[in-house]
């Protein structure tokens, strides 16, 4: 691209520097598209063990089963504080709105009275 101008060299200059690889550690463009070749998605994840994989899940349960009993939480309450429902309603209204999310997201962003009338 010799003689060829380029109207944002200079400014790619001032943002790149003088970013070169140097040392014993540089790794050629020819030698990188070889390294690819012989690289395998297993080679990326061979840290990690079934028992790494069960703490995981343990874990992420964990973190579902707390999100969940926050919400159920903030139902409960919102609905315990909506006058004229018996304890029935308020326990059939939690159980429909934590099995169908759909419903419990319209549930959450309406205002008192809409959710009233929802319920």
């Amino acid at each position: 691209m010799y003689g060829i101008l380029f109207p944002h060299f200079h400014a790619l200059g001032e943002l790149l520097g003088n970013d070169r690889a140097t040392g014993s550690h540089v790794e050629h463009f020819s030698d990188a598209i070889e390294n690819m070749g012989n690289e395998t998605s297993e080679s990326m994840f061979s840290a990690c063990t079934e028992e790494g994989d069960q703490e995981i899940d343990t874990h992420l349960g964990k973190l579902v089963a707390s999100e969940s009993d926050d919400m159920t939480s903030k139902v409960m309450d919102a609905l315990t504080q909506m006058e004229g429902l018996s304890s029935d309603q308020v326990l059939e209204a939690a159980e429909i709105l934590m099995a169908e999310s759909h419903k419990l997201k319209v549930f959450n962003h309406a205002n008192a009275e809409l959710r009233r009338e929802y319920i």
